[in-house]
């Protein structure tokens, strides 16, 4: 059974085996959809549970937002304005102040340019070029200043400090670009750190989840603003990276910049946990322009300052995990505070591998689900399942800040099991139609929705059973027929069978065949009933009882009944086609001789010895032992 079971089961199994294989294929591809997928459950993750930066960690935004833009002017402002701004944040104590705005041309209203620009000796204007005062505030603060990445070759800037790099060359893994457009050289020359205000190329969506931290500028190896920013704030001269091999490929690793070591991905880059900036750390470009030193001093001293802009003529603004639309400085803002609080997420190299276990483990319980449970119990266990995989994927992240993604196991897991119970009904549908349209004429409904509930309970091909055999016949039928008219007969003879058809399936009992005026029946067949004897009884009688009125009416006609009890052969018998459920036997034929017996002895109903001796309790009276047809011993028989 166990083995008939299983070889029933293999469509099942095959379609959902197909279908798992084919997601985890996907999965290796790395398709842009599953990526999209993947990133997307990250992004909700951060949203239930954004990172935290207060106003304790010594970060500060410098903002260009429209109401310093009303204060001071349409942008882009003089260079004085910018020096000055710089000065002020230097004078106030800033550890670092980073700049996310580029420098590359000349300052429009310079007094040197417009000298030249109007052929004026530079005499005309005794004022300093603004040029000239930006570069000397450069140089007289702790500026980083930022540059970006071109699409044509150009010379890298200047790096400001050593780099020693441990392990395989990492720099093709890396974000990488054929040159950079950087400030104007006055100002690179004085500021005292050069760092990317690029992002990666890998975030496709327009959502900013990565920050590369190191990049590949013209083949050589440089940092990202925020890194730079840091190391300027904490004096430090030096960077050590380590980069590792993912099978044959060199990959990043890790950062150190002093005692901080800060984890890659592979690419160089970071992924920041977003959080909602506390509003007390930004402050407006206008108000540190007017503002009271004292009071700069106060909340700027010792803290690394961001320059950056909200206003938004100016088109730097970003879209973060959170659901957000941030300034993009506030990107690299992020990035240093992950780097401080060791808040960032890592997706590490084993990550794809965790995930292909969790696939075929989460793929294999969902099958064993959706074959050995029914399609409802399996849903809600195997829901249950996928969000248990769901809960410790958010955990992993909350907790450890690892990024294992669940959702394609359980997308996969989830397609197998449909496929499976797809499958599994469609072919218990086809077996139940199948047991329909082979036992809907002989049972009783509840013998059939058994049987359709438990189908290995049945043997199709057939099987030896002991059976109770009941044959019925109207005695006079035939000679009363004669002379009426067909449809008469027919009437008279389907009053007469309808009752005696539901006396038998009321005790469950089969319906063999109709045969002229009369019919066949058995019991424990095709499913196991224990009191087969007693309910082949308890029909004949009711049958008797039922008929009685109509035969009385139609006068002439009685009713006789034959029951033996013995071993069968029970099963569908015929063509492909066409067959029929039968019993065929010794045992059979002896009930045919019973029930023809009842004529000479004068018993309407008439029980084999083998029937009674399955009756035990019940009251029978001896009548007597009978040669019949076909058998060499007589047979006993007795009568209710």
């Amino acid at each position: 059974m166990l083995l008939r079971r299983f070889t029933e089961q293999i469509p099942a199994i095959a379609t959902a085996l197909a279908v798992v294989l084919a997601v985890a294929g996907l999965s290796l591809a790395q398709p842009a959809t599953f990526d999209s997928l993947r990133e997307a459950v990250f992004d909700r993750f951060q949203r239930v549970a954004p990172s935290e930066i207060t106003a304790q960690l010594p970060l500060r935004v410098v903002d260009i937002d429209e109401e310093s833009l009303a204060q001071v002017g349409q942008w882009p402002w003089p260079r004085d304005v910018i020096a000055t701004l710089v000065a002020r944040l230097g004078e106030a104590g800033a550890a670092a102040i980073a700049i996310d705005i580029l420098f590359a041309e000349p300052d429009r209203l310079d007094p040197q340019a417009l000298a030249e620009r109007f052929g004026l000796p530079p005499e005309s204007f005794s004022t300093e070029g603004t040029d000239q005062r930006f570069a000397e505030a450069i140089g007289g603060a702790p500026v980083v200043l930022g540059f970006a990445l071109a699409r044509v070759p150009a010379p890298a800037p200047d790096l400001r400090a050593g780099l020693a790099a441990i392990g395989p060359d990492i720099t093709p893994a890396l974000v990488n670009a054929p040159g950079a457009v950087s400030n104007l050289p006055a100002f690179d020359a004085a500021a005292s750190g050069l760092g990317a205000i690029a992002v990666s190329p890998a975030d496709t969506d327009a959502v900013v989840r990565r920050v590369p931290l190191i990049l590949s500028v013209a083949g050589t190896i440089r940092p990202g603003l925020s890194l730079e920013a840091l190391r300027v704030a904490f004096g430090e001269n030096a960077l050590v990276l380590r980069g590792a091999l993912n099978g044959a490929v060199p990959v990043a690793e890790s950062l150190a910049l002093g005692g901080l070591v800060v984890p890659l991905g592979r690419d160089g880059t970071v992924r920041p946990r977003f959080a909602r900036l506390d509003r007390s750390m930004t402050l407006p470009a206008g108000d540190v322009l007017t503002g009271d030193p004292d009071g700069l001093r106060g909340s700027l001293e010792g803290t690394i300052v961001f320059i950056g802009s909200s206003a938004a003529g100016l088109f730097d603004l970003r879209s973060i995990p959170l659901g957000q639309i941030v300034p993009g400085v506030e990107v690299h803002v992020q990035a240093a505070a992950g780097m401080l609080t060791d808040t960032l997420l890592v997706r590490p190299d084993w990550a794809p591998g965790a995930e292909l276990v969790l696939l075929a483990l989460l793929a294999l319980v969902a099958l064993a689900l959706s074959l050995s449970l029914a399609p409802v119990p399996a849903l809600a266990t195997g829901a249950l399942l996928g969000l248990a995989a769901m809960t410790g994927s958010y955990l992993l992240f909350d907790q450890a800040g690892l990024l294992i993604d669940a959702t394609v196991p359980v997308l996969a897991a989830s397609l197998g099991f449909v496929a499976a119970i797809a499958v599994r009904l469609a072919t218990t549908d086809r077996r139940q139609r199948y047991i329909r349209r082979a036992f809907g004429q002989y049972l009783s409904a509840p013998v059939l929705a058994r049987l359709e509930a438990d189908p290995d309970s049945l043997s199709l091909g057939g099987e030896e059973r002991i059976v109770t055999v009941l044959f019925a016949d109207l005695v006079g039928f035939t000679k009363r027929s004669e002379g009426e008219p067909p449809e008469e007969v027919v009437g008279l003879l389907n009053r007469i069978m309808t009752p005696l058809a539901d006396a038998i399936l009321e005790q469950d009992g089969t319906i063999d065949k109709f045969i002229g005026d009369g019919l066949m029946a058995f019991w424990n067949a095709p499913l196991d009933q224990p009191d087969h004897a007693a309910r082949a009884l308890n029909a004949a009688r009711v049958m008797q009882k039922r008929v009685a009125p109509i035969l009385k009416e139609a006068g002439n006609l009685s009713l006789s009944i034959g029951l033996h009890s013995g071993p069968a052969f029970v099963g569908n018998m015929g063509t492909a086609n066409r067959f029929a459920y039968t019993a065929i036997g010794d045992t059979v034929n002896i009930a045919a001789r019973i029930e023809t017996l009842t004529r000479s002895v004068g018993e309407p109903l008439l029980i084999s010895s083998e029937t009674a001796a399955l009756l035990q309790a019940m009251p029978l009276r001896p009548v007597g032992a009978y040669p019949v047809k076909g058998r060499t011993e007589p047979v006993s028989v007795l009568a209710p």
